[in-house]
Parts: structure tokens; C-alpha cells; sequence
């Protein structure tokens, strides 16, 4: 499931559960009958640290516009 989420980019824990309901019966199946909570927390985990990573990168000295400027 993580594999799936990272690869596909899945940013919402409903979006996810939605698609296994519809494309893997067994996914669907452990969501329901508890790893539901563990896989949302992995979705929001994983998207705040991919947030995080585009931010960093955003940071850095050769890609700030305002430091450019000031060169």
C-alpha cells in the first residue's frame, strides 16, 4: 500500500480508500478491518514530508530569486 501511495502521489486518505473499493478488494479489505488509521497516517506523514523536501529545495541559495538579485 505505502509503495502505492508514494508512487502515485496519493495526497488524501479518502481518495485512497475510494480506489481500493473500487481496483483491490484486499486493500479495501485491511483498510476495513483496521489498518485503516496506520495508512491515513502515512498518507498525511508522508505528504508533510514531501511538502517539507519542496520547500528545502525552494531554499536553497542557488534557487532564492532574491539572493540572484543581489549577486
Amino acid at each position: 500500500m505505502r509503495r502505492h501511495i508514494v508512487e502515485n502521489n496519493v495526497t488524501e486518505f479518502a481518495v485512497f480508500q475510494n480506489w481500493c473499493d473500487e481496483n483491490n478488494e484486499r486493500w479495501a479489505e485491511a483498510l476495513d478491518s483496521g489498518c485503516a488509521i496506520a495508512i491515513e497516517k502515512f498518507i498525511a506523514d508522508w505528504n508533510g514530508r514531501a511538502d517539507a523536501n519542496r520547500w528545502k529545495h525552494a531554499a536553497q541559495s542557488d534557487d532564492n530569486i532574491w539572493d540572484n538579485e543581489l549577486k
